[in-house]
């Protein structure tokens, strides 16, 4: 499923401009999607790379998330996404991931 969640954000982020900073999508003991966004092209591996903000979630939710079936806020208030760093910057990941 990884592989997929992979691609998929890596078809997601070839659409936006680069937002500034790099995150990391930390999927338990799934692995990691890791999104180099300082410069253009934004980057997306499965490097478990240092970022300025990490989120922890499972990859069903982020399956949904990135589906358009689950809102990252709501997930957020429910405790489905858990956030290490700025807030802000997971707000601008999620107009680049639901684009």
């Amino acid at each position: 499923m990884t592989d997929a969640l992979t691609q998929r954000v890596r078809e997601l982020t070839e659409l936006v401009e680069p937002f500034g900073f790099d995150v990391k999508i930390d999927l338990g003991r799934d692995g990691v999607i890791h999104i180099a966004s300082t410069e253009a092209p934004v980057e997306v591996s499965n490097e478990d790379k240092p970022a300025s903000t990490t989120l922890q979630v499972s990859p069903a939710t982020l399956e949904a998330i990135l589906a358009g079936r689950q809102n990252v806020m709501s997930a957020y208030m429910f405790g489905k996404v858990r956030v290490k760093g700025d807030l802000d910057k997971v707000m601008a990941l999620a107009k680049a991931l639901t684009a």
